[in-house]
């Protein structure tokens, strides 16, 4: 589905509700899909599911955001959504992870 995108942290920080107002939106196609998580050859395997944001109705497509791990619909309204996960970043050159929760406006 074609959404408007708002990511509500930085950091892993809430935005205050000015900077949220004031954040660029991005325009893409929203795609959450069921995945299985092997972590180790003993653990069991885990189910979650990512969600990604691309330019096309393709979820292999080009990413418009970092896409998010062990995502869940945190929220629905309307035409809100808002899916929170974990978002893997590289900064200085060594990946993180840290929450991130987007805010959805199907268009």
């Amino acid at each position: 589905m074609l959404v408007d995108v708002v990511r509500l942290r930085h950091g892993g920080e809430p935005h205050e509700s000015a900077e949220v107002k004031r954040a660029p939106r991005k325009r893409g196609y929203l795609h959450l899909r069921p995945v299985t998580i092997q972590s180790t050859d003993t653990a069991p395997a885990e189910r979650g599911y990512l969600a990604k944001l691309t330019l096309a109705d393709d979820p292999l497509g080009v990413s418009v955001l970092p896409p998010l791990t062990d995502a869940s619909v945190s929220k629905i309204k309307g035409r809100n959504i808002a899916i929170s996960g974990i978002e893997r970043v590289a900064d200085a050159n060594l990946p993180t992870a840290q929450p991130q929760t987007w805010w959805c406006r199907v268009i």
